[in-house]
């Protein structure tokens, strides 16, 4: 009754506030997809295109994880045909629907999705924006997705798709399983109505996150959760981006007219990635001393959201500095000419592991008071990143929990002010880093990872595991 109560309560909620996510710059675009309109109404069909469920549906919420919903997805076994669940299925291939809140989500999942199916021959893949979560619109989406399975990443914790996964005893899964004490919180003054949407395997990517998962489902559920540990699929990414063949000597490149240029020459580069906006105020006067006192260093500057780049323009217009915007590089000339002292706007998403790979100082932003950003792909490039001290949302990655941690590992700079930003990046473009130094980095890194990884199989069999479960 109370979980009832519930629903129609957040189903009210959802409706009072469309006509205002309607006008949302980052939910406009694909709004009539979001609404889950019925098949005969859409141009594509919402879920499949041949209108016939799927195995599997992976929920990314964004960019970051819809890389982990594409390192499960090439995971996956190949596909037992003699054990076609659908009728009238005769490709044996794994049918799989992917969704994603954001744009950026949406590129980089139908982007390797359909690498990914190029390259196997047992899986067709669908990728979409995800359904709003009002309690209606989420059952119309699995009613028209039919999913044998349903795997939420991270913190894909939507109480309208679990409840529809309840009705439709649709088996659901969370992998890579992150909660912030803050979502722990509110979770749970909600324990007793999320506990009847209950997952039926949640895989958590830390002990602590593990325990705050049992807090809420614990023992809920038939047959009962249990939530389990599991190591961090960005390990696994990690450790993928240092097996790649061009990992050591990968430069940011441009093409023009089929030729292939270096963006970077002699000039040290300072690189300020995944800028937030809330550190912008802290960190702009930091940027400018470091330019007035290294004149010799390029600085590029890539914001973390590409809708914060006209805003930066702005700001450096404002201060008399004349920044490049990545896209605007003259192409035509020598990339190498780029004078030192140079003010690079990077206004390209996607770019960051070579940029990593060509800078000689990193800082990896959101650590003043944000909950930080990735800082282990800088680690893939062979430079040993700075960030802020406020790392709550990748304390993981400290990798604390397996001594030694990064930082005690020699690499990782936590800078407790933005000034100490300044001085350390300083003192690393002082000169350009050697190749023989990049390598030098990895070396440690591919060491420190080597008992962290395993985490993509591990989901993937859990979910192999479900589906053949669901098979009967």
């Amino acid at each position: 009754m109370r979980q009832g109560f519930f629903l129609k309560a957040y189903g009210v909620l959802w409706r009072l506030l469309m006509p205002f996510l309607r006008r949302n710059r980052r939910l406009a675009e694909g709004w009539e997809e979001r609404l889950v309109p019925a098949d005969w109404l859409a141009h594509v069909p919402w879920a499949m295109r041949e209108r016939r469920g799927c195995d599997l549906w992976l929920q990314a919420a964004s960019g970051g994880e819809a890389r982990l919903a594409l390192a499960v997805l090439e995971a996956l076994p190949e596909r037992p045909t003699k054990r076609d669940a659908r009728p009238g299925s005769e490709d044996g291939a794994w049918r799989v629907l992917m969704t994603t809140w954001t744009r950026q989500g949406r590129d980089m999942l139908e982007r390797g999705a359909s690498r990914i199916c190029a390259l196997r021959g047992d899986m067709l893949c669908a990728v979409r924006f995800a359904p709003l979560d009002e309690p209606d619109t989420a059952l119309r989406a699995l009613e028209l997705a039919e999913p044998r399975v349903l795997a939420l990443l991270e913190t894909e914790l939507w109480p309208g798709l679990m409840s529809a996964c309840r009705e439709k005893d649709v088996p659901l899964a969370v992998l890579n399983g992150r909660m912030t004490s803050t979502s722990h919180e509110c979770y749970r003054m909600l324990r007793g109505v999320l506990r009847g949407m209950s997952p039926r395997r949640v895989l958590a990517m830390s002990g602590e996150d593990r325990s705050r998962f049992a807090g809420i489902f614990e023992g809920a559920g038939s047959p009962p959760c249990r939530p389990e540990l599991m190591p961090n699929i960005k390990f696994d990414l990690a450790a993928v981006s240092l097996a790649e063949e061009h990992a050591a000597t990968f430069m940011p490149e441009m093409a023009c007219g089929g030729e292939v240029r270096l963006l970077f020459g002699g000039a040290p580069l300072a690189l300020f990635a995944s800028i937030r906006e809330q550190e912008e105020n802290r960190l702009c006067p930091r940027i400018l001393e470091l330019r007035s006192r290294n004149p010799s260093c390029v600085i590029v500057l890539a914001p973390r959201h590409m809708h914060r780049v006209e805003p930066w323009k702005a700001r450096f217009y404002d201060l008399g500095l004349p920044c490049v915007p990545a896209s605007a590089l003259n192409t035509d000339a020598p990339c190498e000419s780029l004078p030192p002292g140079t003010l690079v706007l990077w206004d390209r998403f996607g770019d960051l592991p070579r940029l990593y790979a060509a800078a000689d100082a990193v800082y990896v932003g959101g650590g003043f008071g944000q909950g930080g950003q990735n800082f282990l792909e800088a680690l893939t490039g062979g430079v040993v990143p700075c960030v802020g001290p406020g790392l709550g949302n990748f304390r993981w990655a400290l990798g604390n929990d397996c001594p030694p941690g990064l930082v005690e590992a020699g690499l990782l700079r936590i800078c407790r002010r933005a000034a100490d930003v300044r001085e350390y990046m300083l003192e690393e473009t002082r000169v350009r880093r050697t190749e023989t130094e990049r390598e030098a980095v990895r070396a440690r890194f591919r060491s420190w990872l080597e008992m962290r990884t395993g985490g993509t199989r591990l989901a993937a069999c859990a979910l192999t595991e479900m589906l053949e479960a669901a098979d009967g």
